[in-house]
């Protein structure tokens, strides 16, 4: 049975390779999906990408099994084997920056979540996989990046236990909308944790956060901001924007999200959806783990 997709289905992942050149001016898929016959016939605002957006690692098959012996929940204690005692260590480091954040600390350590090592992820760094409850980490990242990531899909989780997803009930493209906001808006929360980390002795998630190429320009304007005004709420409104300011990632995104809605639609053979977001969803969705609001809006997008 295919896996049950979340809200955030499309973090960290890239479901669809995306070719185009001189002589096929229209995408093509490599390996088909839903979305392919839809591109084909002109679906339009989503642009072609050249090229597999990797982090890391080649392309082979999808990943590897997962096991139980790969995963640990709370309290993260009982380590039997190699996986389950990296798992105990990252959450180990991670604890201390989290202290400020009480909701992001609590899905932690009181949640029902597990956190599961793969020895290997081919199209994504991790993912949030809500059937089965649980975050699933590639082992090959450096402990500063694995625990910004990790800080980036407990968002994820958040946003899904506050309410705060697309539905089928919406238009693809306003389904694709609310899926780039969650986006966003976990970019900020990481940059925002690596950020307090960095500033109480510990650099390692703010170095790994600045120095991944699919997030260092969120870096540089979340830092700057924070440099020049000392206001967290100003620096994550800017570091929201920041997320929308690279064509490539958005674009990236737009087409994971289309195709996660149509993949879903067809395993649950819903009819298409016309809805448009509600006006508050940005307000609701831009709340952070300190309980601070921040402005965001996607209106000049």
């Amino acid at each position: 049975m295919a896996r049950k997709r979340s809200c955030a289905d499309v973090s960290f992942r890239l479901p669809i390779i995306l070719s185009r050149s001189r002589n096929d001016p229209d995408c093509t898929l490599i390996p088909g999906t839903a979305l392919r016959h839809r591109l084909a016939s002109g679906l339009s605002g989503v642009a072609c990408l050249a090229v597999l957006v990797q982090l890391g690692g080649s392309v082979v098959a999808d990943s590897w099994p997962i096991g139980p012996d790969a995963c640990l929940g709370a309290p993260f204690a009982d380590a039997a084997t190699a996986a389950q005692a990296g798992i105990r260590d990252l959450v180990d480091g991670l604890r201390p920056a989290l202290s400020e954040f009480p909701s992001l600390s609590s899905l932690l350590e009181t949640g029902s979540t597990q956190i599961c090592l793969a020895e290997r992820l081919v199209t994504e760094k991790a993912y949030l996989d809500a059937e089965a409850d649980r975050i699933v980490l590639s082992a090959d990242m450096s402990p500063g990046l694995m625990r910004v990531v990790l800080v980036h899909e407990l968002r994820h989780a958040e946003q899904l236990a506050r309410g705060v997803c697309p539905s089928l009930n919406l238009a693809m493209r306003e389904y694709a909308r609310g899926v780039l906001a969650l986006e966003a808006d976990a970019n900020v929360t990481a940059a925002l944790v690596a950020w307090r980390e960095k500033d109480a002795g510990d650099g390692q998630m703010w170095q790994a956060l600045e120095s991944w190429p699919m997030t260092g320009d969120i870096a540089v304007r979340f830092a700057a901001v924070m440099v020049e005004t000392g206001d967290v709420a100003e620096a994550a409104s800017a570091a929201f924007d920041q997320w929308y300011a690279s064509e490539s990632r958005t674009d990236l995104y737009y087409i994971m999200s289309c195709s996660a809605y149509l993949d879903q639609q067809d395993e649950v053979h819903a009819l298409p959806g016309y809805l448009r977001l509600a006006d508050d969803y940005l307000a609701r969705l831009c709340l952070l783990p300190d309980g601070t609001d921040y402005a965001c809006s996607d209106a000049h997008r």
